[in-house]
């Protein structure tokens, strides 16, 4: 099973759109998982075993760093559009990475 992070700053509110995206993602092989890392909290092997990276809009400030650390590692990162970041967007917001992963 592939695996996917979602970054945001504390950690909540990602753990809410695994969930959603869980429900999903899990009959097509992709499990989600969550990470808040406002402050830091993650190195460049915190994203190693990921298939791709989301980035919420909390924390956009950071994509540059991030997306550096993802490409160096062959993974793919993107940036959640604010309005796809609530649960009920999870189905649109999958559409999206689907798109990414398939580049």
């Amino acid at each position: 099973m592939k695996k996917g992070l979602l970054t945001c700053s504390g950690g909540f509110s990602t753990t809410m759109m695994a969930q959603a995206l869980d429900n999903i993602t899990i009959p097509d092989g992709i499990k989600w998982d969550a990470l808040g890392i406002s402050a830091g909290g993650f190195s460049n092997d915190t994203f190693a075993d990921y298939e791709i990276v989301l980035v919420s809009p909390q924390i956009r400030f950071r994509f540059n760093e991030i997306k550096k650390i993802c490409d160096s590692k062959n993974i793919k990162c993107m940036q959640i559009d604010p309005k796809l970041y609530v649960a009920t967007q999870a189905k649109q917001l999958y559409e999206e990475i689907k798109l990414e992963l398939a580049k």
